[in-house]
């Protein structure tokens, strides 16, 4: 295991034991010796959305997913992610919309296709829905 890799499941643990700092700090100092890890960018974005609350983090953590990984679904996660960021925390329907429908054509997953179809809905976009 790599350095780099075992920094990573040092955060994981830490992030389960409930130790966000350190987590934050372990996953920071992976992407200082290894700026483009996807990996690490995941997980701080999944850490400043759901525990430090700080949303424009995430979405650059996230945003850098979509960017470096070559893993179809974990581009289709990172832009989902963002998509929730934008609708529930900064009530922007129509760029989380956007995300999602990304999201879709990259990895059609079934949540994704769902929750594109109720954004729709809440748009009024009703023809959009329906396909």
């Amino acid at each position: 295991m790599s350095e780099i890799e075992t920094r990573i499941e040092d955060a994981m643990r830490r992030h389960r034991a409930g130790d966000v700092d350190g987590a934050v700090a372990d996953l920071s100092e992976a992407l200082r010796r290894e700026p483009r890890n996807v990996y690490a960018h995941n997980l701080l974005g999944f850490i400043h959305q759901s525990r430090t609350g700080d949303f424009d983090k995430a979405v650059g953590h996230f945003e850098m997913v979509v960017a470096e990984s070559p893993d179809k679904r974990q581009k289709a996660y990172a832009l989902t992610q963002i998509g929730s960021i934008l609708f529930a925390d900064k009530n922007d329907a129509e760029t989380a919309l956007e995300r999602y429908e990304q999201a879709y054509k990259i990895y059609p997953l079934s949540q994704t296709c769902y929750v594109t179809s109720s954004l729709h809905h809440l748009l009024r976009n009703h023809d959009d829905a329906l396909r």
